[in-house]
């Protein structure tokens, strides 16, 4: 590539953000040649451009776009990879992997390995919420079994008034202490 300045009227650049971007696609996702761009410029933007127009388009333009794209998916991935799996990251793994299937030249590695990483971080939140009630749960038993204890206490002391006030002043700590422990 030569070191010449870019026209400043170049049709290229002159193309809608949208279309700077399609035409980025085409020539860096889908890989069409040159010629084939030249043509479908001509056909969707109504744009006719030279071979060489398209070569410094991509140098300038798609060769950066594509890089800047990779980065964000690469990011993505690793975060999936860390097993930082909120909401907007599995959506984006989703969305990887439907673009990955899509793609005229299906990358079936990856969109698999991206579907396997939803699959494993749906299994993960089950998981997760499963050990949420089985804990609750626990601890609903704790507090069932204190106070059948309590209760059976409560019986033998009921003869004497002294011991029982200070059992019942022992029960509501017990009690407050089982509750706040809960929560």
């Amino acid at each position: 590539m030569s070191n010449r300045k870019t026209r400043g009227d170049s049709k290229l650049d002159a193309l809608q953000p949208a279309q700077q971007e399609q035409l980025a696609e085409w020539l860096t996702v889908e890989n069409i040649t040159y010629a084939e761009a030249r043509a479908r410029c001509a056909d969707q933007f109504g744009v006719s451009t030279s071979l060489s127009a398209l070569q410094a388009f991509y140098a300038r333009f798609a060769a950066p776009w594509k890089y800047t794209r990779a980065r964000g998916e690469a990011e993505t991935f690793a975060q999936l990879m860390e097993g930082q799996f909120d909401a907007a990251t599995i959506k984006r793994a989703k969305q990887l992997a439907f673009d990955a299937l899509a793609n005229p030249k299906p990358d079936l590695n990856s969109a698999q390995t991206l579907l396997k990483i939803v699959g494993e971080s749906a299994k993960l939140s089950l998981q997760e919420r499963k050990l949420l009630l089985d804990a609750e749960k626990f601890r609903q038993m704790v507090k069932s079994e204190a106070e059948k204890g309590l209760d059976a206490l409560h019986a033998e002391l009921a003869h004497d008034p002294v011991a029982l006030a200070l059992f019942e002043q022992m029960r509501a700590r017990v009690m407050a202490t089982l509750e706040a422990k809960s929560k």
